[in-house]
């Protein structure tokens, strides 16, 4: 239940002017440079928006988005592959970094087991 509450969620950013609504669902990741925001989406585009990695990780459905580095969210739906000290998405390596270590291992597996019992992911 609490993974399908992301259903449908979107995020609005405003870039140069340009406002944009993301279907959270379509969001691989997140990366932050300096005061820019990137957002990797399913469709390979990448939109920008200036901020703080912080600000935009309260905004994200909980059980969705993993904050798995300083400079990184990682969509846990499309994570193809957990490794000792990272996360793949596609062809992309996300770090894990030690200070999220143990948070980015414990709420990984929890979305594995809670979308095998009977939830499906999203």
């Amino acid at each position: 239940d609490e993974l399908h509450k992301a259903d449908g969620y979107k995020l609005n950013i405003q870039f140069k002017g340009i406002s944009h609504t993301i279907d959270c669902r379509d969001i691989l990741c997140i990366e932050s440079q300096n005061r820019l925001i990137l957002f990797y989406l399913a469709d390979q585009n990448i939109l920008r928006c200036y901020g703080k990695l912080d600000e935009i990780e309260w905004e994200l459905p909980k059980q969705l988005f993993l904050r798995c580095h300083q400079s990184f969210i990682v969509n846990l739906s499309h994570v193809a592959e957990m490794g000792d000290k990272y996360f793949r998405i596609g062809k992309s390596i996300i770090s894990i970094s030690k200070k999220y270590w143990k948070d980015s291992k414990d709420r990984y597996y929890a979305y594995l087991f809670s979308s095998m019992d009977g939830g499906q992911p999203i």
